[in-house]
């Protein structure tokens, strides 16, 4: 999906979709703080379904939604619709993931003790720097706007078409860093949602939304991208400038 977004559930989860149960260091934390086997057991269990279902939704991304995607790309005859219909079912499918990770999230307050939840998450849920973090993700987004860029000057050969190339590409890359920067800025608010040991399900749901949001707006624009540069590509580069184009959709999750 996006460069950027490739970083951001490593920067403030460890791995995953946005979901402190991904990440590594809480097992670490919950086996020193929580010394009852018996709860300690109950939270290791929930963190292993959730393993397993990030495992198999990775699997679906990989083997069904980024594949499509990609044939849709090098395919001169694809249609919006078809873009739309696959990104529609993604969107389903990760906001029926992040539903059950709510669930999850809620469930294992159920089995640690208030004191113990504070020590655990003060240690898990570590916010990097925000500024450092924005500077970084914008020169990642640097990198794709400048290969892409390259790639549109090499296979559109009309100068009045490059120009309306790069114009898209450039506004891409605001779009690019407008999403990522307002990405980030959620995940710090809902790393904030979700440290309280009080969480409930309605502190979670709306970010969680506007998180898909986020997404849904920036598949929309790359889509439209997309066709706007097909349009003005010759046919017989079409192949070659797609290929370039490939990672867009690839990535697909946005943190894989």
């Amino acid at each position: 999906m996006i460069i950027g977004l490739l970083t951001l559930a490593y920067l403030l989860f460890g791995k995953g979709h946005e979901t402190f149960l991904l990440n590594p260091n809480l097992e670490k934390y919950v086996s020193i703080y929580v010394k009852d086997k018996a709860r300690k057991n109950e939270v290791d269990s929930v963190i292993k379904q959730v393993e397993k279902t990030e495992a198999a939704f990775q699997k679906k991304v990989k083997d069904v939604y980024s594949k499509k995607l990609v044939q849709l790309n090098m395919n001169r005859a694809s249609t919006t619709a078809d873009f739309m219909q696959e990104y529609n079912a993604f969107y389903n499918d990760l906001s029926t993931m992040q539903n059950s990770y709510v669930e999850s999230e809620l469930k294992i307050r159920t089995f640690i003790k208030p004191n113990e939840w504070d020590s655990i998450m003060s240690k898990t849920l570590k916010q990097p720097d925000n500024i450092k973090a924005k500077k970084n993700l914008t020169a990642e987004n640097k990198k794709l706007y400048d290969r892409l860029l390259a790639a549109s000057s090499k296979y559109i050969t009309d100068p009045a078409n490059q120009k309306k190339a790069k114009m898209l590409i450039g506004g891409y890359q605001v779009k690019v860093d407008t999403v990522t920067n307002a990405f980030l800025d959620l995940n710090y608010r809902y790393l904030k949602a979700v440290r309280p040991y009080q969480a409930t399900a309605s502190d979670f749901a709306p970010l969680r939304a506007k998180m898909i949001g986020l997404r849904r707006s920036y598949s929309d624009y790359a889509v439209s991208m997309r066709f706007q540069l097909l349009a003005i590509t010759p046919e017989k580069n079409w192949e070659s400038f797609a290929k370039e184009l490939n990672s867009i959709f690839s990535d697909v999750a946005g943190d894989m």
